[in-house]
C-alpha cells in the first residue's frame, strides 16, 4: 500500500505563478495537495491558479497577490 504524504495537506509556495513555481505547485497538486500561490502579479497568479486546479485532481488553489521581497519595518 502505497501512503501519500501530501494528500489533503497544503502547500505555500511563492513565486508560484510562474517557472520553477508553477511546475511545483502542479506536481505538489497531481499529489492531491492543497496549494496556496503568492506572487505579485495578479493577472499571472489568476491564470496560474486555473491551470493549478485543472489538474484533474479536484486540488484546491488559493492566490494571493502581494510582494515579499521588499521588507519595510
Amino acid at each position: 500500500m502505497f501512503l501519500n504524504p501530501f494528500k489533503g495537506k497544503t502547500v505555500l509556495i511563492m513565486g508560484g505563478s510562474d517557472g520553477l513555481g508553477l511546475a511545483l505547485a502542479k506536481a505538489f497538486a497531481r499529489e492531491h495537495a492543497n496549494i496556496a500561490i503568492i506572487d505579485a502579479n495578479k493577472e499571472q497568479l489568476l491564470i496560474a491558479q486555473r491551470e493549478i486546479e485543472g489538474v484533474g485532481t479536484g486540488t484546491r488553489c488559493l492566490a494571493f497577490a502581494c510582494e515579499v521581497g521588499k521588507g519595510h519595518i
